[in-house]
């Protein structure tokens, strides 16, 4: 609104992946770049306008002449309620894919700590099942984990289950953690039963490095702390399938993987994941 009266030369550039460019459309845009730096101007260019430029002369192996890259960049944001939103991210795959930092211990963690879950004793001892108004018991088909959703629970109940949980991970440990089997001191259990149950245990990585096999099975510890002692395995047992997460049933996708539901049986309009 400002630049005729601050005698700004105002200069955009909308682009997309899909447009094709050579040698000589990247002459012209230098040559238009190389202007606007001349005459003290502003280049207008939105991020996924920009992202989709720089990415395009990677694909096709043609640069400007000069680098723009690190030239002076202000972000401007307008709605950013709405631009700022997790979902509203403009992604490419590039390269090989990469694992997540220990992903394959997180998953072998969640599905024991439901395993364990699923066990009538443990869910007698903790009694999932006794009071209709904290939980309630969900069908589930053979060779599935139980059904138990979690509905309302106060912060001393959750510490309550988390600590009786872990008690049963350590003393009666699934397949996946057979190493747990070793540890014969009394000491060194309800060492571990605190330090993966209790948030305010103090000192975690004193605890884990002074011990040799908590030191070994690092991962494997810190994954169950942040299970347990930060509640991740119960706030997702409140969440309710098909209302609030399911599938996106696309004939076109063959996957078995979980999105956010904004209704029942409704996915998000962005429900593949930008990550």
């Amino acid at each position: 609104l400002v630049a005729s009266v601050q005698h700004t030369k105002l200069f955009t550039l909308p682009f997309v992946r899909d447009n094709e460019i050579d040698e000589c459309t990247v002459k012209i845009l230098d040559e238009e770049m190389r202007r606007c730096h001349m005459n003290g101007g502003c280049l207008i260019v939105t991020p996924q306008h920009r992202n989709s430029f720089l990415l395009k002369q990677h694909d096709n192996n043609v640069f400007l002449t000069e680098d723009r890259s690190k030239a002076l960049i202000v972000d401007v944001l307008d709605e950013s309620d709405a631009i700022l939103e997790p979902s509203f991210q403009l992604v490419y795959a590039m390269g090989t894919k990469l694992h997540l930092p220990s992903r394959s211990n997180r998953c072998t963690m969640f599905q024991s700590l439901l395993t364990i879950l699923s066990r009538e004793e443990c869910r007698a001892s903790l009694g999932l099942l006794r009071d209709s108004t904290a939980f309630y018991k969900e069908d589930s088909k053979s060779g599935n984990f139980s059904g138990v959703r979690v509905l309302k629970l106060s912060s001393e109940d959750k510490t309550l289950i988390a600590k009786n949980v872990a008690k049963q991970f350590v003393r009666n440990p699934p397949s996946d953690f057979e190493w747990l089997r070793k540890l014969k001191q009394q000491q060194d259990i309800d060492l571990l039963v605190e330090l993966v149950s209790d948030p305010e245990f103090q000192d975690t990585s004193i605890a884990i490095r002074d011990n040799p096999l908590f030191n070994i099975f690092k991962e494997d510890i810190l994954a169950a702390r942040g299970f347990l002692a930060y509640g991740i395995l119960l706030h997702s047992l409140e969440s309710r399938w098909g209302v609030t997460y399911g599938l996106r049933h696309l004939r076109d996708d063959d996957t078995q993987m979980a999105v956010p539901y904004s209704a029942s049986d409704t996915p998000k309009p962005r429900a593949e994941f930008s990550h």
